[in-house]
């Protein structure tokens, strides 16, 4: 493969909007559909023929989490700094990769066709290929479609066709956007797209790791590293660094460009609690609706059910769980090795491994963290559990955020 995959999985500003889920276990391990979220770029890497994968990472549950997988593909890891950030990351490879790069977050949960991006990526000659998803700015601000990122932010950029001319942050945009009239004059019919929400997937030229070792300032791929290369697309040293050697002393002009794969499948980044929750509630369509890259089996093998518990048919349970007598589980989620009392209600939820919860509680539209204790008769509502917490018995926990850790 011409292409050395790279998965950011590291340091400690990673999962921050996720609190209190990732107090104490690290964003790259959080499940969705009962399946952690690095998984998902491990898969798909893996089904389009790529033999190996470089997961730079800062905390060790990820590698001892991943031990377990017999994957095809080939993992080498390489731990980064603890203040590592994105493009910073990248400077930990720099010395052994030679290969050009495509890059994953690993809170980006795609549906895309790789090769159809390769070919993008080689037919446009990019230096750098964005993954891009279209979204649907008035569904923001409503109940969103499946498709549609909650995030509060997105992009708005200017394309000259597929090649990023300008792009802005909505947080950064007031009430008006100032177009450099250069802008004007190089690229030719310019389009503003307004709703243009990055995935953190792309594609680079392996020249980039010698571009962040000369601006070591660079810290942040998308806050940093694009805003830097499309302020200074024109300047003649970064094209020449992009050049490839044998164009050197062509008279056809080389064109450092960013160019923009825009798609209308799937894309969600796990960076939120409110992404979190919908990307879990997406694994739960089924039928004609189902999302491709969620298409599993409802029901694992190994599950104890006791009498009368009921569980709806569009709920997941993992292996060697036990759901008590009595008790009913409603569009939710149960990870594995859960212990699950008598009368308990189950509803909207999603739990992850090792919880157990004793009998006669009540979980509604709320996220129980790994192996944290419900004592009986508690009433947990629009509420996030962190890991290894404990509610005691009788406790009302009513929208609210905690961890034990």
């Amino acid at each position: 493969m011409k292409y050395q995959a790279i998965i950011l999985a590291g340091g400690s500003k990673s999962g921050q909007l996720l609190f209190p889920l990732c107090k104490g276990q690290t964003k790259a391990l959080l499940p969705v559909g009962n399946k952690p979220i690095i998984l998902y770029q491990i898969e798909m890497l893996e089904n389009s023929g790529f033999q190996d994968v470089i997961i730079l990472y800062y905390h060790e549950q990820i590698k001892v989490a991943l031990a377990f997988y017999n994957f095809k593909i080939n993992i080498q890891f390489i731990k980064v700094n603890e203040e590592s950030d994105s493009a910073s990351a990248l400077l930990s490879i720099s010395d052994i990769v030679k290969k050009d790069l495509i890059i994953f977050s690993c809170d980006s949960i795609v549906d895309i066709d790789l090769h159809d991006l390769i070919d993008f990526h080689n037919t446009k000659r990019s230096s750098i290929t964005m993954v891009l998803k279209e979204e649907d700015l008035d569904a923001k601000l409503g109940k969103a479609p499946v498709s549609c990122n909650l995030d509060d932010t997105y992009e708005i950029m200017l394309l000259a066709g597929d090649q990023v001319a300008l792009i802005v942050n909505s947080d950064e945009c007031k009430e008006e956007i100032q177009i450099d009239k250069n802008l004007v004059l190089k690229f030719k019919n310019l389009k503003l797209y307004p709703n243009l929400f990055d995935s953190h997937i792309y594609i680079c030229k392996n020249q980039i790791l010698e571009l962040l070792n000369r601006f070591k300032s660079i810290e942040n791929f998308k806050d940093d590293l694009l805003p830097f290369l499309l302020k200074n697309q024109n300047n003649q040293e970064l094209i020449n660094l992009f050049k490839p050697q044998q164009q050197l002393f062509e008279r056809n002009p080389f064109n450092f460009a960013i160019n923009a794969y825009k798609t209308n499948n799937y894309v969600r980044r796990i960076n939120n609690i409110k992404d979190f929750y919908q990307a879990n509630y997406d694994s739960l369509i089924q039928g004609d609706k189902a999302i491709k890259i969620f298409r599993q089996s409802i029901y694992h093998e190994q599950i104890i059910i006791q009498t009368q518990a009921k569980i709806s048919p569009d709920s997941i349970i993992g292996k060697q769980t036990e759901i008590g007598a009595k008790s009913t589980v409603i569009r939710s989620i149960i990870g594995k090795h859960c212990k699950i009392g008598e009368q308990v209600k189950i509803q909207n939820s999603i739990i992850f491994d090792d919880v157990t919860i004793l009998n006669c509680s009540t979980i509604i539209n709320s996220i129980i963290s790994k192996e944290s204790y419900i004592e009986e008769n508690c009433n947990i509502k629009q509420s996030q559990i962190g890991y290894q917490s404990s509610v005691s018995r009788g406790q009302n926990v009513i929208e609210d955020t905690f961890s034990s850790v």
